[in-house]
């Protein structure tokens, strides 16, 4: 345990530098931290001494912060603290320096301990460094310290590495006093890009169409069939009038039977013509469908090349 004597030379000569319009909360959060200073509490007392110098930026306060953060362990802050305390008190008129005299000599004896237990930390980078890449240190960038020694309060730390386009990588690394910790960090290459979408088509490629109905080759069959089938029977009953007309047209000089057989023999000829020539088309135009409709059902299904043979020739047909 410290001197009481001097905490009590601490807070008197800090006080009694005031000027009278010292800020009262100021004050306030001053007591208050130095009694949980005294207690012990340095996670309390600190922060408020911190509070209360920020509010009013006394030399002795100044002192008393840097001595609650000696007990408490963080000894790169209080060597700092202790350093401003000293480059303040130098800059002080003589007369008004001398009012810290005891102080200064307790600084300049903390500091060089403290120092002494500094913990330190270099941070290694391994891998392709990636543009946008950062490395944090607690909640400070320290990206341009990569490599170089810093200096930090002994305890636990957390180390970061942020690339882009990947999760940040993490590590807490517990400092010790007086001792300095490397810690390496790998960076991952960067993810492969995605492949480039392929461009939607502008329109579907149409599905083959399923063979043609056969319908209408039926059709024209039914009927090429049924002209033949009259042609024929009209062409029978034209025949048998020729014994008729033979009988009745001596000479070519025909009476009333024979010019009734020649009239009707005409007639049966003349539809049994038209019957056999409509026939004929219509049996032409349904072996044309049902050959076509054979071939593009055999395209449809049999997109490769074909060989057909023929007397004396090889054709080579097919889709590419």
């Amino acid at each position: 345990m410290r001197p009481l004597l001097t905490f009590g030379v601490a807070l008197g000569l800090a006080w009694c530098a005031r000027p009278a319009q010292a800020q009262e909360r100021a004050e306030a959060l001053f007591e208050r931290g130095v009694s949980a200073f005294l207690a012990g509490r340095f996670e309390e007392g600190c922060p408020l001494i911190e509070k209360s110098h920020a509010l009013d930026p006394l030399p002795g306060v100044l002192f008393t912060l840097a001595e609650c953060q000696f007990g408490w362990g963080k000894a790169k802050t209080a060597a700092d603290n202790y350093g401003r305390f000293l480059d303040v008190v130098g800059r002080l008129p003589p007369a008004e320096a001398g009012k810290h005299a005891e102080r200064a000599a307790v600084a300049i004896r903390k500091r060089a301990q403290a120092a002494q237990r500094i913990a330190s930390v270099t941070l290694r980078v391994r891998g392709q460094w990636v543009p946008g890449t950062r490395v944090t240190l607690g909640s400070k960038d320290v990206t341009l310290l990569v490599g170089k020694r810093i200096e930090l309060d002994p305890g636990s730390v957390s180390v970061a590495l942020v690339q882009p386009g990947r999760p940040v990588a993490k590590r807490e690394v517990v400092l010790r006093a007086s001792q300095d910790e490397t810690v390496e960090l790998v960076i991952e290459p960067p993810p492969p890009p995605e492949p480039a979408a392929e461009p939607a088509a502008s329109a579907a490629a149409p599905s083959p169409s399923p063979p043609p109905s056969k319908a209408g080759a039926w059709v024209l069959g039914g009927v090429g069939l049924l002209g033949v089938a009259v042609g024929g029977v009209t062409g029978a009953m034209a025949w048998s009038k020729r014994s008729t007309i033979e009988d009745n047209c001596p000479n070519r000089v025909c009476n009333s039977s024979g010019r009734s057989a020649v009239d009707s023999g005409q007639e049966l000829a003349t539809v049994s013509t038209i019957s056999f020539g409509v026939g004929l088309v219509a049996l032409g135009g349904a072996t044309y469908l049902f050959l076509k409709n054979d071939e593009r059902a055999s395209a449809s299904t049999h997109r490769g090349p074909r060989v057909t043979l023929g007397l004396g020739s090889a054709t080579l047909r097919g889709s590419f």
